[in-house]
C-alpha cells in the first residue's frame, strides 16, 4: 500500500537509499535551501555564479515543475551546457528501482528525490543544489549526514496543516535541515530568524553574517525587491563556499580572500543580472499571442503580458509591489487561477493584487480543476466586488483574457499589462497552451 501523496516521514526514503548504497553521500559538496518563497530563484542565481567561478559539475534539484517532470533534474558544468535528465533515463531508474519493495512504498516526491540522488551520483555531480519540497525537518531531501551550507529565504503561512499554525512553528520545521556544526545563511528577520538561531545553537551550527552588496543600481532580469534579496543571499553563499569549502584548483580566477568591495563583485553582479527563472515575473508577451493575433497585437499600444507563479499571501504581496514598480502607469488586467481549495489564501491573493489598486482595469477568475475541487461560493461572492467574470474553464478564460486586453489596449490607446497568476500549475498550463 502506497502512502499518501503528502506523508512527511524520513524512514522510508532513508531505508531505500541505504539499500542502493546511499548515493547522495557520494556527492562532494551539498547546499540545501528551505523557505516558503524564493528558493528556486536563489538557487538559479547561485548556480549562475558558481558556473562563472568554478569548474564544478553541478546538479540542481527543484520542485515543482512547470512543463515537464524532467525540469526538476538539472545538470550543468558551464554556462552553455545545462541539461535535464532524459525521459528515457528517468524511466530506466523507475524500472530498475521498482524491483525494490522499499521503493514501491515511497511517496511520489520521495521516489523522484531518490532518483535525483542516484542520477547525480551516477553522472559524477560534484555539487548539489537542493531545494526542499515541503517544510524541511521531515522533507525527503533532508537525508544527508552533513551539508556544506544551509540557506533560508522567507517564511509565510502555508501548508499549516503539515508545518504548524504560526510562522515560528513553520520556521522550526524548515530549520530542521540544519545539521550539527553546519554553517547557514538567512535573509529571515525576527521572530522567525530567532527560532533558527536557537535551533542552530543547539546543533552548534554557525550562522554566517550576511554582507550587504549594493545591487540598487543593478537591474536584474528577475524583477522585484525580493529578487534583490535572493541575489544577496546567493552572492553571500558564493563567497562563503569559495573562501571556505572549495579547493583552489576548483576555482576560476577567484582569490581565497577577495575584497568584498573589489571590482570582482561588479563582475559577478552582472552575471546574476542574466538569471531568468520561469514564471517569476516573466515577460511572455512575444510568445503569448498566436500568429493570427499578431496583426491585432501590432496595432495595440504599449502592451505587456506577465506570468508569475504567486500562490500565497506573501508572494502576492511581492508581486503587487513589483507591478507597482514596473508598471505604475499601466492599466492592469488580471487572469487569476486557483488550484487549491484554501479560501482564505485565495481571498488574500485577490486583496493584495486588486484592492486599493488605482490602475486595476479588469479581472477574470478561473479554476484549474485539480482533484475535482471547485471554487467556493464565498470566494466568488468576495471576488464579485472586483469583477463578475468567473469562467471556470481555463481555455475559455484565457481566450477571453486575450480578447479583452487587446481590445482595451487598441481601442482606448492606453498602456496595458496583463498579469497571469494564482498558482504554478496555472503558469505551466499557460506556457504549454
Amino acid at each position: 500500500m502506497e502512502p499518501k501523496l503528502i506523508d512527511l516521514k524520513l524512514l522510508r526514503i532513508k531505508s531505500f537509499l541505504q539499500e542502493i548504497g546511499n548515493p547522495q553521500e557520494q556527492i562532494k559538496y551539498r547546499v540545501h535551501i528551505a523557505g516558503t518563497n524564493g528558493k528556486g530563484s536563489t538557487l538559479a542565481f547561485l548556480e549562475a555564479l558558481l558556473l562563472e567561478n568554478t569548474y564544478l559539475k553541478i546538479g540542481k534539484y527543484t520542485s515543482p515543475h512547470l512543463l515537464s517532470i524532467q525540469e526538476r533534474f538539472q545538470l550543468s558544468q558551464d554556462k552553455k551546457t545545462t541539461e535535464q535528465i532524459s525521459f528515457t533515463k528517468l524511466k530506466s531508474f523507475f524500472r530498475k528501482f521498482s524491483f525494490f519493495e522499499s521503493f514501491r512504498l515511497l511517496s511520489p516526491f520521495e521516489k523522484l528525490t531518490a532518483i535525483a540522488f542516484a542520477y547525480f551520483s551516477e553522472v559524477g555531480v560534484e555539487l548539489i543544489l537542493l531545494e526542499t519540497g515541503l517544510g524541511g525537518r521531515l522533507d525527503a531531501t533532508n537525508v544527508f549526514e552533513q551539508v556544506d551550507l544551509c540557506l533560508f529565504t522567507n517564511i509565510s503561512l502555508e501548508h499549516t496543516e503539515y508545518l504548524g499554525e504560526t510562522k515560528e512553528q513553520i520556521a522550526l520545521e524548515k530549520g530542521g535541515i540544519l545539521k550539527f556544526a553546519s554553517p547557514w545563511l538567512s535573509t529571515l528577520e525576527p521572530p522567525e530568524n530567532l527560532v533558527l538561531k536557537q535551533l542552530a545553537q543547539e546543533k552548534n551550527a554557525p550562522e554566517i553574517s550576511l554582507k550587504e552588496f549594493d545591487l540598487t543600481t543593478k537591474k536584474l532580469d528577475l524583477r522585484g525587491d525580493h529578487q534583490r534579496k535572493n541575489a544577496q543571499l546567493a552572492i553571500n553563499a558564493l563567497y562563503f563556499l569559495c573562501e571556505n569549502k572549495f579547493k583552489q584548483k576548483e576555482l576560476k580566477n577567484f582569490s581565497k580572500k577577495p575584497s568584498y568591495q573589489s571590482v570582482f563583485l561588479e563582475k559577478k553582479s552582472k552575471e546574476a543580472r542574466k538569471v531568468i527563472w520561469a514564471a517569476r515575473f516573466e515577460d511572455i508577451t512575444s510568445r503569448f499571442f498566436k500568429e493570427t493575433e499578431l496583426k491585432i497585437f501590432a496595432e495595440a499600444s504599449d502592451l505587456k503580458i506577465i506570468l508569475d507563479g504567486a500562490h500565497n499571501h506573501d508572494s502576492a504581496k511581492q508581486l503587487a509591489q513589483t507591478i507597482e514598480q514596473e508598471f505604475f502607469d499601466y492599466q492592469q488586467f488580471f487572469l487569476i487561477g486557483f488550484s487549491r481549495e484554501d479560501e482564505l489564501k485565495q481571498k488574500n491573493i485577490l486583496r493584495e493584487l486588486i484592492k486599493d489598486n488605482s490602475n486595476f482595469a479588469d479581472l477574470i477568475l478561473t479554476e484549474l480543476g485539480l482533484h475535482h475541487r471547485k471554487l467556493s461560493e464565498h470566494l466568488l461572492f468576495s471576488s464579485a466586488q472586483y469583477s463578475n467574470n468567473y469562467l471556470p474553464k481555463f481555455e475559455e478564460a484565457l481566450g477571453e483574457f486575450k480578447s479583452r486586453i487587446l481590445f482595451y489596449s487598441r481601442e482606448k490607446k492606453k498602456k496595458s499589462v496583463g498579469i497571469i497568476t494564482g498558482s504554478l500549475y496555472l503558469a505551466g498550463k499557460v506556457l504549454s497552451f
